[in-house]
């Protein structure tokens, strides 16, 4: 599905600082200078103190302005101002360069199916390298793979986002969440706020998306990973950029 709306978006940029792990390829630690954190508010008619909002990763995916991300963070809201439209949509984006802010237009494309979402910006910061997407049919079980987040945890405190490691132990795993996809199923330690960042390969190529966790409700509002990692496998939302007419790298 694609649509265009006039929607407000912000370039929050930030600083990368923070030493790389000796267990990290080096291929992997240049995904973050490409990954950003997506904080997603919807304005009700009446103003701030009436705002919704939820937050999660996305990354850039071409020299274009496209920003692949999880549907989930962000659709119920889409579909909201879509039939609200008293109602304001704002997309705020923080990258690792320095910068300043920006306002500019945004259209979407969405699959909820596959639970992602591309966002295109007008304008990409300078030096800001699209990453490349790799073949997810092509990881064996037990391979390493590598997962990580936006560079803002919260939005009072910038820091380093976290690469977490891990083993690949399932191509075909399956939740109750979303029954239709056959998810990449591993062991990286996964926590709020990794929702549509990459999970890559010992390459440095994206080979999925973070779509969840194996976890537990401890309240109607709050939510507890166990930390093994579901992740929407990179062929088939490659199948779906194809089919939508979106390049990637």
């Amino acid at each position: 599905m694609r649509y265009a709306c006039a929607l407000f978006l912000f370039f929050s940029l930030s600083s990368f600082a923070g030493a790389n792990s000796p267990d990290i390829p080096l291929e992997v630690t240049n995904i973050p200078y490409s990954t950003v954190t997506v904080r997603v508010t919807v304005m009700l008619d009446g103003g701030l103190e009436n705002s919704m909002s939820s937050a999660g990763t996305g990354f850039v995916i071409n020299k274009k302005g496209h920003i692949l991300m999880s549907y989930h963070v962000s659709g119920e809201f889409i579909e909201f101002c879509k039939n609200n439209p008293k109602n304001s949509l704002i997309y705020t984006i923080a990258f690792f360069n320095e910068g300043s802010f920006s306002a500019v237009s945004v259209e979407t494309n969405d699959s909820p199916e596959l639970d992602v979402v591309i966002l295109k910006l007008d304008k990409v910061p300078q030096g800001i390298a699209p990453v490349h997407l790799g073949d997810s049919q092509a990881l064996e079980i037990g391979e390493s793979v590598y997962a990580m987040r936006g560079p803002v945890a919260t939005w009072d405190e910038k820091i380093m986002p976290k690469i977490v490691p891990g083993v690949l132990t399932d191509k075909k795993k399956f939740n109750q969440h979303n029954p239709n996809i056959p998810f990449l199923y591993a062991t990286n330690e996964i926590f709020r706020g990794y929702s549509g960042g990459p999970l890559a390969n010992k390459r440095g190529e994206v080979v999925g998306v973070t779509a969840g966790c194996d976890g537990i409700d401890i309240s109607p509002d709050d939510f507890v990973c166990l930390h093994n990692g579901y992740f929407v496998p990179m062929s088939s939302i490659k199948e779906w950029l194809l089919k939508e007419g979106i390049e990637f790298n």
